[in-house]
């Protein structure tokens, strides 16, 4: 899961990113910090659709937080999609789309 620490790229055997949508924000993987498999954005996620709110309208944008602005962009178009998303969202249906950017990310 490492980068090549001098220039930020995968290493040659493993390429890692972000998932998408609402997995990518409702649990993180097993891991030495996190323990147990943990529930992040997932008790929010679920509180949203109790109140009304549909699960197809909410959207997540996670990222790769190993990487600074400049290599997001580079490497994955980050901002260019990020943009497209917003646009999509707010296009979709006014009354019924919310959008939610987070910042955590399943690598």
């Amino acid at each position: 899961m490492l980068l090549e620490p001098y220039n930020q790229i995968d290493h040659p055997e493993c390429k890692s990113r972000p998932d998408s949508g609402l997995s990518a924000i409702t649990e993180l993987d097993p891991g030495y910090i996190t323990g147990p498999l943990s529930s992040v954005w997932k008790e929010w996620v679920k509180w949203c659709v109790e109140f009304g709110i549909e699960a197809n309208a909410i959207i997540a944008v996670p990222y790769d937080w190993r990487l600074p602005p400049s290599m997001l962009e580079e490497r994955d178009l980050y901002f260019h999609k990020l943009k497209f998303v917003t646009l999509a969202s707010t296009c979709y249906e006014a009354t019924k789309c919310y959008t939610s950017v987070s910042r955590i990310s399943k690598s």
